[in-house]
């Protein structure tokens, strides 16, 4: 009876996070979770099946998951998660470790399920795997949420604990983010609830000073940093929390070295974690260390440039434009900062580095998402301050808290509208611009085709042979580039060949003069199209001919962006030559130390005789802003 007494007194103390959590459930329930696991949660995912159903780490064949990432995306799209290793026939995994970790108790109890009523794997994506894994992310959410609400409850009452909570859960694009569209089993709201727990447990450690407490936040810290390489800058929460001065490290310092058999016991978790990471890399690898992103040059951290007003304020993936509730979460900084000295170095250092480090990626929108998710873990950092600014204004017996509250039930009504227009296709997950935001603002009804042609222009990925009438008649030609004498005039008949100097290419000398375009005269609009012209012919003319046109970007003298033309079929004829035209796009990209180049590169044994090379770059008639201004 007294047990009964105390979880019953436990349910109704917490009656309001749980009907919290309750709501959250059932929209989740109702949700069409679709069950794939595609895209980037494929990268994420892809180590488990590699391990235990492929019995290949090194992936030296990764065909079976290159027809099942075309399977589970329903498309043609390539296995972009993973890259051959340099001088290796072994393939890395583009994404860190920590997500599959993350994963492997749904992973291991499907496994044993299948194992045990004699099931098929399916390679490890049979629904009973797909199914577990999801509602097994849903309860990290849940775990994340609860966590939180525990975490605030350590400085505000419940009822502000709560309300804060759920302005979190409901008034940010977090609630998208945890359970809609699959997004559930994405790195998100599995960072969302680590960072709850790490200061969840800072507090704990620094409130006891227990060895346990110091092994959840370093495991916590190694798990984070496997997730997301860059979130290494976590360690800065229980690292800074109660620091003031230098001398504040000393005496923390001395009590934890005071047992020290206890102080590596408590290290050996982390260790182990990230040694799982370091342990793959130089299996697959050769080294301990390695780069994983290098495959695609064009994806890096542009520390010295920064997309700090893209990533806040364009209406293609604005932090404040879509989750204006952020606004309140980094003013509740100061007060952070005011109030709460033992959180406010850790807290605000940590916020300004890791904000700084995710406006510093080249690809700042992310792919597609409902505003900025990267910066979703975010906001268990915020919480506190978050809290502390709404609980300020509650307490305010005047003006100002009607207005903080009208201000919180706008954001929550906005919030929960858009997320309802990306659920019915009205407001798109990626190339919105301005004049398209405010075009479908407070739209109920499909968009209009006119309303369309209003969005950003989507990338066309490799060479197209044309391109639609309406999109050309959009674009003026605004330079050429010729390895042509007399700057460039067209062939356009043999005379005109006889008059050109060739370039006899074979197997010794298989590139043409190749067209190099600096970058600083190609990202000056939205996106720039490329047509490019070669003139070819061959003194061998019977069969199929292995040649192409190659077009790339270079960024630090590495490829990215790189396509060539397909093959042409019974191309040559006696005495004739031929004109090849292909069109390529480049999307904008700010590095104006970039380049585009472009060439011809004969693959066959046989000759090929190349005349010249043209590129002529378009660009858009009318620049769709993604800004206010």
């Amino acid at each position: 009876m007294p047990t009964f007494n105390k979880v019953n007194s436990w349910f109704f103390s917490e009656m309001k996070i749980l009907i919290l959590l309750f709501i959250y459930f059932a929209f989740y329930v109702v949700e069409n979770k679709n069950y794939t696991i595609a895209f980037d949660s494929f990268g994420y995912y892809a180590y488990l099946p590699a391990i235990f159903h492929l019995k290949d780490v090194r992936l030296n064949n990764i065909e079976p998951l290159a027809e099942r990432n075309k399977k589970e995306s329903n498309s043609e799209l390539p296995l972009y998660q993973i890259h051959q290793v340099k001088n290796s026939s072994n393939h890395v995994i583009r994404y860190p470790i920590g997500m599959a970790v993350s994963y492997s108790p749904s992973f291991l109890f499907s496994y044993a399920v299948c194992e045990l009523f004699g099931i098929d794997h399916d390679q490890g994506f049979n629904l009973i795997y797909k199914k577990i894994l999801f509602y097994w992310s849903f309860l990290i959410s849940i775990l994340g949420i609860f966590i939180l609400y525990r975490f605030l409850n350590f400085y505000f009452n419940k009822n502000i604990s709560v309300f804060v909570v759920g302005l979190i859960v409901f008034g940010t694009n977090y609630w998208l983010h945890s359970c809609m569209y699959g997004q559930g089993i994405m790195s998100q709201n599995y960072l969302f609830t680590y960072y709850a727990l790490l200061l969840y447990f800072t507090h704990r450690f620094y409130a006891s000073y227990r060895y346990l407490f110091f092994s959840i936040i370093i495991a916590l810290v190694s798990l984070i940093a496997i997730c997301r390489n860059s979130e290494i800058f976590c360690v800065l929460i229980p690292l800074l929390y109660g620091i003031t001065s230098i001398k504040d490290f000393f005496p923390r310092l001395r009590i934890l070295l005071s047992n020290k058999l206890n102080l590596i016991i408590s290290l050996l978790p982390g260790l182990l974690i990230i040694g799982i990471q370091l342990v793959y890399w130089k299996i697959v690898t050769g080294h301990f260390f390695y780069y994983s992103y290098q495959d695609n040059p064009g994806e890096k951290l542009d520390i010295f440039n920064p997309y700090l007003m893209e990533v806040t304020l364009s209406f293609r993936k604005g932090l404040f434009i879509y989750t204006p509730m952020s606004i309140l979460m980094i003013l509740g900084l100061w007060f952070v900062y005011k109030y709460y000295k033992n959180w406010s170095l850790a807290i605000i250092s940590f916020s300004v580095i890791n904000f700084y480090i995710i406006a510093s990626w080249s690809c700042w929108w992310y792919s597609e998402s409902f505003g900025q998710r990267a910066i979703v873990p975010m906001y268990s950092v915020w919480a506190l301050g978050f809290a502390a600014l709404t609980n300020y204004f509650l307490k305010l017996i005047n003006y100002k808290r009607i207005l903080y509250i009208f201000c919180l039930l706008l954001i929550l009504i906005l919030n929960l509208f858009q997320t309802w227009q990306v659920d019915q296709g009205i407001l798109p997950v990626n190339h919105v611009s301005r004049d398209y935001y405010f075009s479908v603002f407070g739209q109920i009804k499909s968009p209009s085709d006119e309303q369309k042609s209003l969005l950003l222009t989507q990338d066309l990925i490799g060479l197209k042979t044309e391109i639609d009438s309406p999109f050309l008649r959009s674009l003026d030609r605004e330079f050429i580039y010729s390895t042509l004498p007399d700057g460039g005039n067209m062939v356009d008949s043999e005379y005109s060949i006889s008059r050109l100097d060739s370039q006899i290419l074979n197997t010794n000398n298989p590139f043409s003069k190749s067209i190099t375009i600096p970058n600083k005269y190609l990202n000056n609009a939205d996106f720039k199209m490329i047509k490019l012209t070669a003139w070819v012919s061959s003194p061998e003319h019977t069969g199929p001919f292995k040649f192409g046109i190659v077009a790339h970007r270079i960024a630090n003298g590495k490829f990215y962006g790189w396509h060539i033309s397909p093959t042409p079929v019974d191309l040559f004829k006696e005495k004739q030559f031929h004109k090849l035209t292909y069109w390529y796009m480049v999307s904008e990209v700010q590095r104006n130390e970039d380049v585009f180049k472009t060439y011809v590169w004969n693959l066959d044994e046989r000759e090929l005789i190349v005349y010249g090379m043209e590129a002529e770059v378009y660009t858009p008639k009318t620049r769709k802003k993604i800004f206010l201004w």
